[in-house]
């Protein structure tokens, strides 16, 4: 990981920059602000490298009302936990990156398989060129594999973008969910259609 790349900042920043690109990438992640959790532990992490390598001092964060430092606070004591358990071998305890994002990416991709299924029960074939192949050749329970397959590559593919680029990776993400969630309309008008 390349903290300055993280920072979004140059490798010739100053320590001011370096302090202002932090505090502004925090405030906009921070978990208690709605932001991703793991983004905002990347942006902490680069800025602690780059602070011990170019000794800049801490910035005073923003006084958290009693709510945020409790909430902080359970927030820290449940990453202890989860960090013991994951050093014991609980590894699908660990949080993974943009978790969100590959939820609600999941979930669409379900939905569609539902309605596909609808839809092939109505004698309807499937647009997709290479799934209609395997559909033909395996059923619809080849079909369901080959689907979920797909799903978890992009999903695998989004986690390993993110350690380099979160952005990017969610960005990833997002558009797969707005690219089956047409099909998803799509798919629905025709259910519609089909009712009538």
């Amino acid at each position: 990981m390349d903290p300055y790349k993280v920072l979004g900042i140059s490798a010739d920043a100053s320590q001011q920059e370096i302090k202002r690109a932090y505090l502004s990438m925090a405030d906009k992640y921070h978990p208690d602000h709605g932001g991703d959790a793991w983004v905002f532990e990347q942006i902490r992490t680069a800025y602690e490298q780059l602070s011990q390598s170019k000794n800049v001092s801490p910035p005073t964060p923003k006084t958290p009302s009693p709510t945020a430092r409790a909430t902080t606070a359970r927030a820290t004591t449940a990453r202890a936990t989860t960090a013991d358990l994951s050093k014991r071998g609980h590894f699908l305890l660990r949080q993974l990156p943009l978790q969100t994002e590959t939820s609600w990416f999941i979930l669409i991709n379900v939905l569609d398989l539902v309605f596909t299924n609808i839809l092939l029960q109505r004698n309807a074939i499937e647009a997709n060129p290479l799934a209609n192949m395997v559909f033909v050749y395996y059923g619809f329970v080849g079909m369901i594999v080959f689907k979920l397959a797909s799903v978890l590559f992009v999903c695998l593919a989004a986690q390993i973008i993110a350690t380099k680029s979160p952005t990017k990776a969610k960005w990833l993400l997002w558009f797969g969910c707005a690219v089956v969630g047409a099909v998803l309309v799509y798919s629905a008008r025709l259910i519609q259609y089909s009712s009538s």
